[in-house]
């Protein structure tokens, strides 16, 4: 089966409760057969917001999407970004 995680970070670049949680989902579900990807938030001095990293860790594909907020203007986009919706459907359809 073919599953997607999404979630708002993910190890190594991100650790708490949730980043967590999915990793450990993911490598178990990926050691029962499952294609695992995570699409997830990253964050980064050096890169702009919304550039897309995509690699594959332990035999997991891991998107990322650089979001800092540099070019924060509302509160609305802490929570809304249609960028990153938009990067989502884009992949999502691929």
């Amino acid at each position: 089966m073919r599953i997607i995680l999404v979630t708002n970070g993910f190890p190594p670049t991100a650790f708490g409760g949730v980043e967590v949680y999915s990793s450990d989902l993911a490598k178990g579900l990926a050691a029962r057969g499952h294609e695992i990807t995570v699409f997830c938030r990253e964050t980064s001095d050096s890169r702009s917001d919304h550039e897309v990293i995509d690699e594959v860790l332990d035999g997991i594909r891991v998107v990322r999407v650089v979001n800092d907020f540099k070019a924060l203007t509302h509160f609305r986009q802490t929570y809304s970004d249609e960028n990153v919706e938009r990067l989502f459907d884009d992949w999502l359809v691929k």
